[in-house]
């Protein structure tokens, strides 16, 4: 191995995923791909909710500045994140964009939790938000249903996010690929806004 490339270590969450059931590592850095897309060229971003902050890597490629943050500390420390709790205030700074995968479910105010991401928004900004479908919860192990609070149709994330954003497009995924297919037959929603309502 040359030492130009050292051996890369997966974030412990990556890693549980890895362990456990090694095709869900891929369709979570299948979803961070999507967002890095979306995202790329953007000046300021924040991630909220970014657990062990590797897959947030993609991301921070193809951005100027990423910002992350979460409400656990451990996650924060391997991280580098600042701590923050989306569900009760507004981020401290103002972004280009703001994104967070796999968090909104677990929060049982979600609609709150949405209106402060877009509160942390310039006003033309972008705000993306995935989360497993509410269909898709018939699959889910008893583990992620106990944490899934506020899991939504594709409607229902769209007309939330219509709340907060001027523009909303939501996007169906099944594994790795994203589509504009069918909400009912989606296992994970993309809710993409752009312009915030004010």
């Amino acid at each position: 191995m040359s030492e130009a490339f050292p051996r890369v270590v997966l974030g412990s969450m990556c890693s549980q995923r890895w362990r456990l059931d090694p095709k869900t590592l891929l369709f979570t850095l299948s979803r961070y791909k999507q967002v890095a897309r979306m995202l790329d060229g953007c000046a300021s971003v924040a991630e909220v909710g970014c657990g062990d902050g590797f897959a947030g890597e993609l991301v921070e490629d193809v951005v100027g500045q990423l910002d992350r943050y979460d409400v656990d500390d451990r996650f924060c420390a391997e991280a580098g994140a600042r701590r923050w709790d989306i569900a009760e205030w507004a981020l401290p700074e103002k972004y280009d964009a703001v994104y967070s995968l796999d968090v909104v479910e677990h929060i049982a105010d979600a609609d709150k939790a949405l209106r402060h991401m877009a509160e942390s928004l310039e006003p033309d900004g972008r705000l993306i938000v995935g989360m497993p479908s509410l269909e898709s919860q018939r699959y889910a192990s008893a583990q992620s249903l106990a944490g899934h609070v506020s899991c939504m149709t594709g409607g229902d994330l769209k007309a939330m996010l219509g709340r907060h954003m001027r523009n909303v497009f939501v996007f169906c995924m099944s594994e790795e690929t994203l589509t504009t297919g069918f909400y009912g037959m989606a296992h994970y929603l993309i809710g993409v806004g752009c312009g915030v309502r004010r």
